[in-house]
């Protein structure tokens, strides 16, 4: 009797253990948002905008349908485009991989950020790489039409032949420094000249 007794005590105290040692996990936050499949089709609902790691957002994202209870986790392979309050993603291939990239300007060039994780670098908490585009449908350069990385120390040399067509604007970037506000603005400024619609 007495074994049946230790026993079951030692069955509990390691199921308390068990218990406990689990790391918390954030309920999920859900705000109104959308996602584009790749037949074209608007789906919308709620996007989780607390992942445990925000560089989730440019590999994956959970999301919610109308009348479900239940956020779905959606991958880049699967998934063309998604959103949620005023932030934009859009899947591209990079490095022989899809990601999502979020799009910080918008119009005749599209500029966008991929942020991840330096496992290398423990001081810093996420990296990013920027891309830009020419979605002119006028454009006949196929070096433009699709995202291309920009490098931080020769980023206005990789600029150049998007902004050729409006030198002024490129001519008033700083010839060493990137800085990401400065570029955006850039971008945007470009962008005033033509008229594109994006998702």
């Amino acid at each position: 009797m007495k074994k049946i007794i230790l026993l079951y005590l030692f069955a509990i105290t390691f199921s308390l253990t068990a218990q406990y040692s689990k790391a918390p996990t954030m309920a999920p936050i859900l705000t109104n948002g959308y996602y584009i499949n790749f037949r074209g089709d608007t789906i919308k609902g709620q996007v989780q905008i607390n992942p445990p790691n925000k560089t989730d957002f440019y590999k994956q994202f959970g999301f919610q349908k109308k009348n479900t209870r239940k956020a779905k986790l959606m991958l880049a392979q699967k998934t063309k485009a998604y959103g949620f309050d005023n932030r934009h993603f859009v899947m591209i291939n990079y490095d022989d991989k899809k990601i999502f990239v979020e799009r910080l300007a918008t119009g005749r060039l599209n500029f966008y950020e991929y942020r991840f994780n330096d496992n290398t670098n423990k001081d810093i908490e996420s990296e990013s790489y920027f891309f830009i585009e020419d979605s002119g449908e006028n454009n006949s350069d196929k070096g433009t039409q699709s995202p291309k990385k920009i490098t931080y120390k020769f980023y206005k040399k990789n600029l150049k032949p998007f902004m050729k067509e409006q030198p002024q604007i490129w001519n008033e970037l700083d010839k060493f420094n990137f800085d990401e506000k400065s570029v955006i603005s850039a971008v945007n400024e470009y962008n005033k000249n033509y008229t594109t619609t994006s998702y």
